[in-house]
């Protein structure tokens, strides 16, 4: 099964890595040490059997930047939808999934994820995607978290399934098994992709 990836790179306001990241710079464009920024890491990642040229979202000012990452990765992306300015990671989806073909298998990738190992993460994107076509549903993949930390989402699992999701929360409930990192996933699964997952 081909998926099309859709990475989500206009979000952000340059806080999290301050001062190297600015407004002007956000987090998936700034060089790491290996020279290479998170935004051509995950262009990178997708430049691989099983996944078609993905759709880049990002903030108009950012057009050059997104090109010439994309050409720093020897990635051709399908195509550059520009926000007019930045918007949230609903917004970005919502126009993704409008633009996408109806039948198209879509992976919405933040573009600010370091992934350490891309083969397990390539099995489990494949993994996803036969859920989701074969239960007709949205899946998610996501990491257990190793602390606790209030800067993201939670979610309960109940076997595959997901029970709650937590927005930030001061603690973990005692009981349950909770995987973390998700709070821009809750945030567009609860505001809008649950109305346009079907066409």
């Amino acid at each position: 099964m081909m998926i099309l990836p859709a990475i989500l790179a206009g979000g952000g306001e340059g806080k999290r890595l301050a001062p190297l990241s600015t407004p002007a710079r956000t987090k998936p464009f700034i060089p790491l040490p290996d020279g290479q920024s998170l935004l051509e890491k995950t262009l990178r990642r997708v430049n691989a059997e099983g996944f078609l040229p993905p759709i880049l979202i990002g903030r108009n000012d950012d057009r050059y930047a997104l090109m010439n990452h994309a050409r720093a990765a020897s990635i051709v992306p399908q195509s550059i939808l520009l926000e007019a300015s930045s918007f949230n990671t609903a917004f970005a989806i919502a126009c993704a999934t409008a633009y996408a073909p109806p039948d198209a298998m879509l992976a919405f990738l933040p573009a600010d994820h370091a992934i350490d190992q891309p083969e397990p993460w390539k099995e489990a994107m494949q993994d996803a995607a036969k859920l989701a076509q074969d239960g007709d549903t949205i899946a998610l993949i996501g990491m257990e978290g190793v602390a606790f930390s209030a800067e993201y989402g939670w979610m309960e699992l109940k076997g595959t399934n997901i029970i709650k999701f937590l927005e930030k929360p001061n603690k973990l409930p005692e009981s349950g098994k909770f995987f973390g990192k998700f709070w821009s996933i809750y945030r567009y699964i609860r505001g809008i992709f649950a109305p346009i997952s079907r066409k």
